[in-house]
């Protein structure tokens, strides 16, 4: 951060990150605008928690459980008077009117204008950004802005000036890279069928008919389907494949018109694979039969962003179909129950799913990000004891002030009893962010050491079993053995999604799992060169489960969707009703969970 005599230019970001979460420029704001201001204030003694949390979570410590509260945190890191009292004035003179600090006054929120904080900070320029995936502006200055030093010395983060939170985009299945002078198809597996959308532009001579050739590892099959019985809306046209194999496939489309015949293979395999439910997960994951929550205080929550709600009425359906309890749903926030999102919607329908009859929090965060996530369930004297976040951002454009804090909130929550799952993502390694293919770029939060990362899994058959890997036959028939494995989710195996995972260039190597990743390193070859990635770092995900074919209940109607923001609640949820277990007999809850689960 650039400094002069008195001030210092505070970066919110390593990068400009309006353009890498696709925000677009418009206007310049009015100075009438409504800036809603979060500061963290610098704590103190975060080491002491450090270790008291290394304790409490230790399962061979004598202190394992032994957490605290709310208020005995807050008397360990509550900030000095002084950088209490600095933080308060700057913020008035910044146009806030009422400054408002948590219990244990280690965050602050006020609101203001525009136009006052343009005449206190004359380097903050405000504009209004739209994006495409959401219906709300946001109003926004660019670039690092001035902070005097005896501001930001009692400062780690500064959140409603020039913070952009990254935007969930819908998890649809659009036709692949459709284009204005071509047709483009996308298929999608079921239980025993695909589905196939098609783009034909009305400016191509008109389809007679589509042939969908699908090769699988015991069977090649072709369907013929008359153009004109399987159009679906202008230049759309939707396949139906029924009867195969439960098994990767790779596609060919053929088209027919009057002039000839146009061909085209799909770029990956697509996987033929049963549809994911409540009871087959409950059975893949041995939750027994019946077992539902007895414990009234038990809790879990799903942490939302960026307009996704939830309709309680495809919660109601979703329960019905899928034959588990519908859970009292507490709301943190705002809802608007007749514009749910996908994303929000997954993750309430599948934490419940595992973590049965237990009281839910559907925790949706009005502006900002994890910073605003993390001040408001740090003040929350009960905060749910399981959190599942489906969301994060690139590691490399977070900067050092605000990881540590929010890695220091992490380790506050976990030593009050708290779990928190976070998602790697579903880009593989890249996280999306657009550094070339010679390194990974970690996703954050999952890339903390006090969160517990969760990758995604795809069923897959049983071929440890030798009778199942057989090439004999039974009466004629080869020996095809059930969906009971599980195997990473990849694009290039036809899940349509890569999950994410990696090792942190920030966050050092957690002593939980030194012994595990090591052993990882050397015994597997098939690994980048060690240049690609930080070997030292922390390595994540510490679970994998389910996360593709997964069904949900859309806007009233059945949906399938996937991501590791599947796998993240339904593991939320068996941490939840692990918790029930506990805190029946007696016990503590498991707080933060991978020196257990190392």
């Amino acid at each position: 951060q650039a400094r002069t005599a008195s001030h210092l230019m505070w970066e919110t970001s390593l990068a400009p990150t309006h353009e890498i979460y696709g925000w677009t420029q418009g206007m310049k704001a009015n100075p009438d605008e409504v800036v809603k201001m979060t500061v963290a204030v610098k704590q103190q003694n975060t080491e002491h928690i450090t270790k008291l949390l290394e304790q409490v979570s230790d399962p061979k410590s004598s202190q394992y459980g032994k957490y605290l509260s709310m208020e005995e945190v807050g008397n360990i890191i509550r900030p000095t008077p002084e950088a209490i009292s600095t933080v308060s004035s700057w913020l008035k003179e910044l146009g806030c009117v009422k400054v408002m600090f948590t219990p244990n006054s280690n965050w602050a929120r006020c609101v203001t204008t525009v136009g006052a904080v343009e005449r206190a900070i004359p380097s903050a320029k405000f504009y209004v950004f739209e994006h495409q995936h959401r219906s709300k502006p946001l109003v926004r200055s660019m670039g690092a802005f001035e902070v005097n030093v005896e501001v930001a010395k009692h400062v780690d983060i500064i959140s409603g000036i020039s913070d952009f939170p990254p935007v969930k985009q819908r998890k649809e299945h659009p036709v692949s890279s459709p284009q204005a002078d071509d047709w483009s198809f996308r298929p999608s597996g079921g239980d025993s069928v695909m589905s196939v959308s098609i783009h034909y532009p009305n400016s191509l001579e008109a389809p007679q008919t589509f042939v969908l050739s699908i090769q699988q590892e015991l069977s090649n099959v072709s369907f013929t389907f008359e153009a004109s019985s399987v159009k679906v809306g202008d230049e759309s046209y939707e396949l139906n494949a029924l009867g195969l194999m439960n098994s990767d496939a790779q596609v060919t489309l053929n088209v027919t018109t009057n002039s000839g015949v146009s061909s085209k293979p799909y770029e990956s395999p697509v996987a033929v694979a049963p549809w994911v439910t409540a009871s087959l997960v409950r059975s893949l994951y041995d939750i027994p039969d019946g077992l539902v929550s007895q414990f009234p205080n038990n809790s879990q929550a799903v942490a939302e962003f960026d307009e996704q709600y939830y309709s309680p009425s495809d919660l109601k359906q979703f329960t019905q179909l899928m034959g588990i309890p519908l859970p009292e749903v507490d709301l943190q926030g705002s809802n608007d129950p007749t514009n749910p999102g996908v994303e929000s919607t997954l993750d309430i329908q599948w934490i419940i799913t595992t973590g049965s009859n237990i009281t839910t929090t559907f925790w949706y965060v009005e502006s900002g990000f994890l910073t605003e996530w993390a001040l408001e369930v740090s003040a929350d004297p009960n905060p749910p004891l399981v959190h599942s976040i489906s969301y994060g951002e690139p590691e490399t454009v977070v900067t050092s002030d605000t990881l540590d804090r929010l890695n220091s909130e992490f380790q506050q929550l976990g030593l009050r009893g708290v779990t928190i799952i976070s998602t790697s993502g579903d880009i593989g390694v890249s996280d999306g962010f657009p550094r070339g293919c010679n390194s990974d770029t970690p996703d954050f939060p999952s890339s903390s050491p006090w969160t517990t990362s969760l990758g995604a899994s795809a069923l897959a058959r049983d071929y440890t079993t030798p009778f199942c890997t057989t090439d004999q036959e039974i009466s004629g028939s080869p020996i095809v053995c059930a969906f009971n494995a599980e195997v990473p989710c990849s694009a290039g195996t036809g899940q349509g999604f890569t999950t994410g995972g990696g090792f942190s260039y920030k966050n050092p190597q957690p002593s939980y799992q030194t012994e595990v990743v090591t052993q990882y390193l050397n015994s597997t070859s098939d690994i980048p060169p060690s240049s690609w990635f930080n070997e030292a770092g922390r390595g994540f995900n510490d679970v994998t489960a389910l996360g593709s074919n997964i069904v949900i209940i859309y806007n009233g109607a059945y949906a399938v969707t996937g991501g590791t923001s599947a796998s993240g609640p339904i593991v939320a949820g068996l941490l939840a009703l692990i918790n029930d277990s506990l805190l029946s007999a007696g016990k503590a809850s498991l707080g933060f969970a991978n020196p257990f689960l190392y």
